[in-house]
C-alpha cells in the first residue's frame, strides 16, 4: 500500500516525466529486450505500481502521406511498448505470481475518441484509443489477481509534445477552461488513481482535458 508521501513524491515524479524527452526506438530496433530491461528495474524498485507514460506523437500528416516506417515506429512505442511493459507488471504483481497486488495506469489521451479536427493526427489517435481499449480488458483479465488498471486521457498539456502541433494549443483556448493544461495536473489524477481513495475503480479512463 502506498503511504501519502509516497503519493506526494509521485506526483513530482510524474510532472517531471510528462514534461521529459522520451527515448524513441527507431523501426529497426527491435523494441521488446529494452522494454523488457526497464520494465524489470521498475518492478524491482517498486512493485506495486506502473505507470505507462512514454509515447510519440509520430509524423503530422495525412493517412494517405503516412510513412509506412513511421506508422510502425508510432505502433511500437504506443501500443507495443506498453503492452510488453504490463505483461511484466503483472508478473510482477498478480497474486497468481506471487505478487502482492498492484495498480497500472495507461496514458491514453482524448484523441482515442476524436482528433478534434486537427489534420494528420489519425493515427495517433488511433493508437491511444489501442490503449483504452486495452486498459479495459486488461483490467477484467487481472481484478481477480488484485491488480487494478485504469487510464488517463489528457486534452492538450503544456509538453513539447503539444507545442509541435499548434493546432492543439488552440483547440485548447477554446475550450470550456479556456487554457490548456499542465503535467501536474495529470500527474495529480494518476496519483489519485493509485491511491487507497481509488482501490474500487479499475477498467476507467479518466478525462483531463479542460473539458474537450
Amino acid at each position: 500500500m502506498l503511504e501519502r508521501e509516497d503519493l506526494a513524491g509521485a506526483v513530482h515524479l510524474l510532472a517531471a516525466a510528462l514534461t521529459a524527452k522520451v527515448l524513441c526506438l527507431p523501426p529497426s530496433c527491435h523494441i521488446i529486450a529494452p522494454v523488457r530491461r526497464f520494465t524489470l528495474q521498475m518492478v524491482q524498485v517498486k512493485r506495486e505500481l506502473m505507470v505507462n507514460n512514454a509515447g510519440t506523437a509520430g509524423e503530422q500528416a495525412r493517412i494517405d502521406e503516412q510513412d509506412a516506417d513511421e506508422l510502425t515506429r508510432l505502433m511500437q512505442v504506443n501500443v507495443v511498448a506498453p503492452m510488453v511493459c504490463a505483461r511484466h507488471a503483472v508478473q510482477a504483481m498478480s497474486t497468481a505470481h506471487g505478487g502482492t497486488r498492484g495498480s497500472i495506469v495507461n496514458i491514453a489521451s482524448v484523441a482515442a475518441r476524436t482528433t478534434g479536427g486537427i489534420s494528420g493526427t489519425v493515427p495517433y489517435g488511433a493508437t491511444k484509443g489501442a490503449l483504452v481499449t486495452f486498459t479495459r480488458g486488461l483490467s477484467d483479465e487481472v481484478a481477480p489477481e488484485g491488480i487494478r488498471v485504469n487510464s488517463v486521457s489528457p486534452g492538450a498539456i503544456a509538453t513539447e509534445m503539444s507545442a509541435a502541433v499548434p493546432e492543439a494549443q488552440e483547440a485548447a483556448v477554446h475550450s470550456p477552461l479556456g487554457r490548456i493544461g499542465r503535467p501536474d495536473e495529470i500527474a495529480a489524477a494518476v496519483s489519485w488513481l493509485i491511491s487507497p481513495e481509488a482501490s474500487f475503480i479499475t477498467g476507467s479512463d479518466i478525462t483531463v482535458s479542460g473539458g474537450v
